[in-house]
Protein backbone atom coordinates (compact mmCIF):
# COMPACT_ATOMS: atom_id res chain seq x y z
CA UNK A 1 0.00 0.00 0.00
CA UNK A 2 1.39 3.38 -0.94
CA UNK A 3 0.44 6.77 0.34
CA UNK A 4 0.21 9.30 -2.47
CA UNK A 5 1.08 12.10 -0.06
CA UNK A 6 4.54 13.60 -0.39
CA UNK A 7 6.65 12.80 2.67
CA UNK A 8 9.32 15.25 3.82
CA UNK A 9 12.34 14.45 5.94
CA UNK A 10 11.19 16.45 8.97
CA UNK A 11 7.92 14.44 9.12
CA UNK A 12 9.54 11.02 9.62
CA UNK A 13 10.42 9.62 13.03
CA UNK A 14 12.93 6.97 11.93
CA UNK A 15 13.34 3.83 14.03
CA UNK A 16 15.82 2.18 11.65
CA UNK A 17 18.03 3.23 8.75
CA UNK A 18 20.38 1.54 6.30
CA UNK A 19 22.32 2.83 3.30
CA UNK A 20 22.32 1.13 -0.09
CA UNK A 21 25.58 -0.80 -0.71
CA UNK A 22 26.38 0.93 -4.03
CA UNK A 23 23.93 3.79 -4.76
CA UNK A 24 23.46 7.14 -2.97
CA UNK A 25 20.19 5.92 -1.44
CA UNK A 26 19.05 4.94 2.02
CA UNK A 27 16.01 3.41 3.66
CA UNK A 28 14.29 4.61 6.81
CA UNK A 29 11.68 2.63 8.73
CA UNK A 30 9.28 4.64 10.87
CA UNK A 31 6.96 4.26 13.86
CA UNK A 32 3.93 3.74 11.61
CA UNK A 33 5.30 0.74 9.72
CA UNK A 34 6.24 2.65 6.58
CA UNK A 35 9.51 2.04 4.77
CA UNK A 36 10.80 5.17 3.00
CA UNK A 37 13.42 5.28 0.22
CA UNK A 38 15.48 8.49 0.14
CA UNK A 39 18.29 9.87 -1.97
CA UNK A 40 21.14 11.41 0.00
CA UNK A 41 20.77 15.20 0.04
CA UNK A 42 17.04 15.17 -0.72
CA UNK A 43 14.40 16.39 1.73
CA UNK A 44 11.62 14.43 -0.03
CA UNK A 45 11.19 10.63 -0.02
CA UNK A 46 11.42 8.96 -3.45
CA UNK A 47 8.73 6.47 -2.38
CA UNK A 48 7.29 4.78 0.70
CA UNK A 49 5.39 1.55 1.35
CA UNK A 50 3.76 -0.66 3.99
CA UNK A 51 4.33 -4.41 3.68
CA UNK A 52 1.02 -6.12 2.84
CA UNK A 53 0.78 -8.36 5.93
CA UNK A 54 0.92 -5.73 8.67
CA UNK A 55 -2.25 -6.19 10.68
CA UNK A 56 -2.02 -2.88 12.48
CA UNK A 57 -0.76 -0.38 9.91
CA UNK A 58 0.04 2.84 11.65
CA UNK A 59 0.61 1.09 15.00
CA UNK A 60 3.57 -1.13 14.11
CA UNK A 61 7.11 0.22 13.91
CA UNK A 62 9.71 -0.87 11.38
CA UNK A 63 12.62 -1.53 13.73
CA UNK A 64 15.27 -3.10 11.46
CA UNK A 65 16.23 -2.81 7.79
CA UNK A 66 18.98 -4.74 6.00
CA UNK A 67 20.02 -4.60 2.36
CA UNK A 68 21.30 -7.72 0.68
CA UNK A 69 24.88 -7.64 -0.61
CA UNK A 70 23.95 -6.32 -4.07
CA UNK A 71 21.21 -3.90 -3.06
CA UNK A 72 18.52 -5.47 -5.26
CA UNK A 73 16.66 -6.71 -2.19
CA UNK A 74 16.22 -5.77 1.42
CA UNK A 75 14.53 -7.24 4.47
CA UNK A 76 12.63 -5.51 7.27
CA UNK A 77 11.58 -6.49 10.80
CA UNK A 78 8.55 -5.02 12.58
CA UNK A 79 7.73 -4.92 16.27
CA UNK A 80 4.54 -6.97 15.75
CA UNK A 81 6.66 -10.00 14.73
CA UNK A 82 6.39 -9.53 10.95
CA UNK A 83 9.36 -10.04 8.61
CA UNK A 84 9.04 -8.65 5.07
CA UNK A 85 11.24 -9.10 2.01
CA UNK A 86 11.38 -6.43 -0.66
CA UNK A 87 12.79 -5.77 -4.11
CA UNK A 88 14.28 -2.41 -5.07
CA UNK A 89 13.97 -1.15 -8.63
CA UNK A 90 16.14 1.80 -9.63
CA UNK A 91 16.39 2.63 -13.29
CA UNK A 92 16.46 6.01 -14.97
CA UNK A 93 13.78 8.12 -13.32
CA UNK A 94 11.89 5.04 -12.03
CA UNK A 95 12.36 4.09 -8.38
CA UNK A 96 10.13 1.60 -6.59
CA UNK A 97 9.92 -0.67 -3.56
CA UNK A 98 7.89 -3.86 -3.81
CA UNK A 99 7.15 -6.18 -0.90
CA UNK A 100 7.71 -9.67 -2.32
CA UNK A 101 6.90 -11.69 0.81
CA UNK A 102 5.69 -10.98 4.30
CA UNK A 103 5.35 -13.43 7.20
CA UNK A 104 4.59 -13.11 10.90
CA UNK A 105 7.13 -15.48 12.48
CA UNK A 106 7.19 -14.09 16.02
CA UNK A 107 4.23 -13.85 18.38
CA UNK A 108 5.73 -11.06 20.46
CA UNK A 109 8.15 -9.04 18.32
CA UNK A 110 10.81 -9.24 15.62
CA UNK A 111 14.10 -7.44 16.19
CA UNK A 112 16.56 -8.28 13.41
CA UNK A 113 16.71 -9.88 9.98
CA UNK A 114 19.63 -10.73 7.70
CA UNK A 115 20.31 -12.52 4.41
CA UNK A 116 22.41 -15.62 5.07
CA UNK A 117 23.01 -16.85 1.53
CA UNK A 118 21.72 -16.39 -1.96
CA UNK A 119 20.65 -12.73 -1.76
CA UNK A 120 20.79 -12.55 -5.55
CA UNK A 121 17.81 -14.92 -5.51
CA UNK A 122 16.71 -14.31 -1.91
CA UNK A 123 17.17 -17.85 -0.69
CA UNK A 124 17.95 -18.05 3.06
CA UNK A 125 16.98 -15.37 5.56
CA UNK A 126 17.56 -15.46 9.33
CA UNK A 127 15.34 -13.49 11.69
CA UNK A 128 15.54 -12.76 15.42
CA UNK A 129 12.69 -12.02 17.77
CA UNK A 130 10.64 -13.25 20.70
CA UNK A 131 7.94 -15.91 20.91
CA UNK A 132 6.15 -17.71 23.73
CA UNK A 133 7.71 -20.99 22.49
CA UNK A 134 11.23 -19.51 22.84
CA UNK A 135 11.97 -20.08 19.12
CA UNK A 136 13.92 -16.85 18.96
CA UNK A 137 15.94 -17.28 15.76
CA UNK A 138 14.34 -18.71 12.64
CA UNK A 139 15.77 -19.70 9.26
CA UNK A 140 13.49 -19.05 6.30
CA UNK A 141 14.04 -20.53 2.82
CA UNK A 142 12.11 -18.13 0.63
CA UNK A 143 12.12 -20.47 -2.39
CA UNK A 144 10.12 -23.19 -0.61
CA UNK A 145 6.32 -23.23 -0.35
CA UNK A 146 5.11 -21.22 2.64
CA UNK A 147 3.95 -24.26 4.67
CA UNK A 148 7.51 -25.70 4.74
CA UNK A 149 9.61 -22.55 4.33
CA UNK A 150 10.68 -22.32 7.99
CA UNK A 151 13.66 -24.66 7.73
CA UNK A 152 15.13 -24.18 11.19
CA UNK A 153 14.81 -22.45 14.53
CA UNK A 154 16.97 -21.88 17.59
CA UNK A 155 15.98 -21.60 21.24
CA UNK A 156 19.04 -19.93 22.67
CA UNK A 157 17.90 -16.72 24.34
CA UNK A 158 15.54 -16.39 27.27
CA UNK A 159 13.35 -13.37 26.60
CA UNK A 160 14.13 -13.31 22.87
CA UNK A 161 16.96 -12.71 20.43
CA UNK A 162 17.81 -9.12 19.59
CA UNK A 163 20.57 -9.20 16.98
CA UNK A 164 22.13 -11.36 14.27
CA UNK A 165 25.50 -11.35 12.57
CA UNK A 166 26.34 -13.85 9.81
CA UNK A 167 30.00 -14.83 10.12
CA UNK A 168 29.88 -17.10 7.05
CA UNK A 169 27.26 -19.03 5.07
CA UNK A 170 27.35 -21.73 7.76
CA UNK A 171 27.84 -19.68 10.95
CA UNK A 172 25.39 -17.25 12.50
CA UNK A 173 26.04 -15.28 15.67
CA UNK A 174 23.00 -14.19 17.70
CA UNK A 175 22.63 -11.91 20.70
CA UNK A 176 19.93 -12.03 23.33
CA UNK A 177 17.82 -9.32 24.90
CA UNK A 178 19.38 -10.04 28.28
CA UNK A 179 22.94 -9.70 27.00
CA UNK A 180 23.63 -13.39 26.43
Amino acid sequence: MESTREVRLEEVFARSMVSHPTLPLYLAGDNQGLVHLWQFGSAKALCHRHPPLLRTQGLTACIKLRFGAFGHRFASAFNDGTIALWSVKCGGSQVDLTATESRRFFGKSASDVVYIMGEERGTIVAAAGATASQENVILWDTLLPQRVSKVGSLRGHEGGASSLCPLSQSTLLSGGRDGA
